[in-house]
């Protein structure tokens, strides 16, 4: 690639606000030829389905049916619409979901130190 296509691309990206951080820093990146490695989100089983039904997605996950459909509802996980009404769930993202740092902060228990006893 030309150097002054990197150029014009590189001022494309810096220039337009709507560009996500993270998608400019890998475009940047891909530009000088440095591209992350993909992690393996497959298991070891070459069998295994790609799309899991809602019981063994949250069976994989170690979490029960509702607390999975709670990640459903607050868009953690996205379910794949195959049919109309028929929803799986995909085992890359599961993985991938498992995969990241946990986000959650628990609330503090107990007493409040302001209240009266």
């Amino acid at each position: 690639m030309k150097e002054s296509t990197k150029t014009i691309i590189e001022l494309a990206i810096s220039n337009d606000g709507q560009v996500d951080c993270q998608i400019a820093k890998l475009i940047k990146n891909a530009l000088n030829g440095s591209l992350p490695e993909q992690a393996n989100t497959r298991s070891s089983n070459p069998d295994e389905p790609l799309l899991l039904p809602m019981n063994k997605a949250a069976k994989k996950l170690g979490v029960s049916r509702v607390t999975f459909w709670r990640l459903v509802n607050m868009g953690t996980i996205k379910p794949v619409e195959i049919f109309e009404g028929v929803f799986r769930y995909n085992y890359s993202d599961l993985v991938g979901l498992s995969q990241q740092r946990s986000k959650y902060a628990p609330k503090a228990r107990g007493i409040p130190s302001n209240s009266a006893a």
